[in-house]
């Protein structure tokens, strides 16, 4: 296609006059200015714009006048210029890592997997691999959903589903302690999230993550200082005081809470996988299963087999309550899941092996031979 319009040029640009123009339509972004590149590299009396993002118009120009035009005119077809808006976000990408700032996010395990997948590399297997490249690129990130659920027994006590209420929840703690927070100041053009919530609007959303950091740090802050002490600490106090937390990412339905980027993982500290082995005859499912046990704990369900599922909590008193409830129920047997017990494929591959061995056995007394 490329070729046919350039020369499709290449014979209008001979028969007409200077002046005259020809219109080149269904060219959307970086297509109209690799077309433009390559006409203007190949005929030097021709000059290119682009008209309602899809259009190249060509103008047939003196050499003179083409000379002119390029080195007075700043137009789209500037090759650093379009490498830069080709790049999009990544720019926003480089300088955050460029800046070496702390990072700040909400439960963001998955936003670091999207920024290491489209913005660094492919995602690699190794777990490993991926908490060394994140913490090259980020040596310090604090992940406010951590921060908050090690911090609710003693400053919020009660449980918080998302940011939005978790900072109204510190908002209305720091009043009860009489004090009013870290004080904001807006940038121009953003004054309106000074008077109003827009929950799920990028800047928003960013504004708030930053917030609730301060404001655990304010309440930490005061619980180490009492409230005698000045109310407005400088932003290196604030971050000293959420150090034990930086580089820790809450996760969500793990063995353990959150994983580490920068130093050992965690010991387990949530309650093991629950097998549920439903009685022969009866009838289940996922839901039916997740509506049964839903009443001690909230929890995820996966069907192991037509008759096993797996039961997945965080909670330790729940897992305690159905175990005992059900230990002798005539329908719902349970027990703490063992992978080298429970698991399927281990059974397979056991019972593969088993019989095997047997077989193996049989062969050999059947066809050995008979001593004389």
């Amino acid at each position: 296609m490329l070729k046919m319009m350039i020369a499709e040029v290449s014979e209008w640009v001979v028969r007409v006059q200077e002046g005259d123009s020809l219109t080149l339509s269904g060219l959307p972004g970086l297509q109209a200015f690799e077309v433009q590149l390559m006409l203007r590299r190949g005929i030097a009396n021709i000059w290119t714009e682009v008209e309602d993002h899809d259009k190249v118009v060509i103008h047939k120009v003196s050499y003179s006048k083409r000379t002119q035009l390029e080195n007075s005119v700043r137009d789209g077809c500037c090759v650093d210029l379009v490498l830069e808006a080709a790049l999009g976000f990544t720019r926003v990408f480089r300088e955050l890592v460029g800046a070496n700032k702390p990072l700040v996010g909400h439960n963001m395990l998955l936003d670091l997997m999207y920024i290491h997948d489209k913005f660094y590399r492919s995602l690699p297997e190794s777990f490993v691999e991926f908490k060394t490249n994140i913490h090259k690129l980020f040596p310090s990130v604090f992940d406010t959903k951590h921060i908050s659920k090690r911090m609710r027994q003693e400053f919020l006590c009660f449980r918080i589903p998302n940011l939005f209420a978790l900072h109204s929840a510190l908002e209305s703690r720091l009043i009860d302690l009489e004090l009013h927070g870290p004080s904001m100041t807006h940038l121009t053009g953003c004054e309106r999230y000074a008077q109003s919530d827009y929950p799920h609007e990028a800047a928003f959303d960013a504004f708030t993550c930053g917030t609730v950091l301060l404001q655990l740090a304010q309440l930490l802050l005061t619980s180490q200082r009492g409230l005698v002490e000045a109310p407005f600490p400088l932003i290196g106090e604030y971050l000293a005081s959420v150090e034990p937390y930086k580089n820790n990412i809450n996760l969500i339905r793990a063995r353990v809470s959150f994983m580490s980027l920068s130093g050992a993982e965690p010991q387990a500290e949530r309650p093991p996988i629950l097998l549920v082995r439903v009685r022969r005859g009866w009838s289940s499912s996922p839901a039916e299963i997740a509506k049964e046990f839903a009443t001690f704990c909230s929890l995820d369900v996966r069907k192991e087999s037509p008759r096993h599922y797996l039961l997945a909590t965080n909670e330790w008193k729940g897992a305690r309550k159905i175990l005992r409830t059900y230990k002798t129920h005539p329908v719902f047997q349970v027990e703490p899941y063992r992978y080298w017990t429970h698991s399927g494929a281990v059974t397979s591959v056991f019972r593969f092996c088993c019989s095997l061995a047997a077989a193996s056995l049989l062969v050999f007394f059947l066809v050995r031979p008979t001593c004389i």
